[in-house]
């Protein structure tokens, strides 16, 4: 029988962003969707409206026009750390780094979700989504390349070509979860140019989401998500190894 690893909180987690999505089965209206910026300006003072640009070439003159449609709006409070975005079919809630723990990202979403809910109508959910970008900080000494695998157990593997280390890769998988409703995207890569000296970055990206069987009541919905979370930690510590959790730890 499959059991979930349990992942502790580690005193420095390598959480860079968090996020929880609502994805609705049909389009809302614009005026919906500022009635719930609005709403929500007391939380996010610093809003921007998202545009969507669209360029048509005239075939017979050669003249080109470039029409943009305001298509929702991008919410943020004052240090830039909590962000809401609305859009048509989409609400999205996002915590960056410092991540101070799940509730205060989960209550961000239900506060965000309970303003859509009355302002728009009771379209379906069809997919909610789970999302954790993790930046793995590793110590080297000058430009010392790493062995991924001693990091990783999700990791690369190439033929050896030349004695050269890897200069960079991209990996992505979608496999099932242990609860057979939520499937998970896990990628890793590398960061490229970091911004901490004397260290390579590794970016563990995992995404949880589900499109069947999705509850509107609010009391079945909410256990859910919240299951989610727990999927993302199991795969999160499936993903790495004993020197990554050193990492983590003082």
């Amino acid at each position: 029988m499959y059991q979930p690893i349990v992942s502790p909180a580690y005193p420095r987690a390598p959480i860079t962003e968090a996020v929880i999505q609502l994805r609705m089965a049909a389009d809302v209206e614009a005026k919906a969707l500022e009635k719930i910026q609005n709403k929500l300006k007391a939380a996010y003072p610093e809003t921007q409206p998202l545009q969507k640009f669209e360029v048509k070439v005239d075939q017979t003159g050669g003249q080109v026009n470039v029409a943009h449609n305001q298509q929702g709006f991008r919410l943020a409070n004052a240090d830039q750390t909590d962000i809401v975005i609305l859009d048509a079919r989409n609400l999205t809630v996002a915590r960056l780094a410092p991540y101070p723990g799940w509730e205060h990202l989960r209550d961000r979403a239900n506060s965000a979700w309970q303003r859509w809910k009355a302002e728009t109508p009771r379209h379906p959910i069809e997919r909610i989504g789970v999302r954790f970008i993790n930046r793995i900080d590793i110590p080297v000494m000058d430009d010392d390349s790493i062995a991924i695998s001693n990091y990783l157990n999700f990791c690369p593997y190439a033929a050896p070509i030349t004695d050269a280390a890897m200069l960079n890769f991209l990996l992505r998988v979608t496999v099932p979860t242990y609860d057979p409703q939520w499937i998970a995207n896990i990628t890793t890569t590398t960061l490229g140019a970091t911004q901490v000296p004397k260290h390579h970055s590794l970016i563990l990206d995992i995404d949880i989401f589900r499109t069947a069987e999705i509850p509107i009541r609010d009391d079945l919905l909410w256990p859910i998500i919240d299951a989610a979370r727990l999927i993302k930690n199991d795969l999160f510590e499936r993903c790495i190894t004993a020197a990554t959790r050193n990492l983590f730890s003082p």
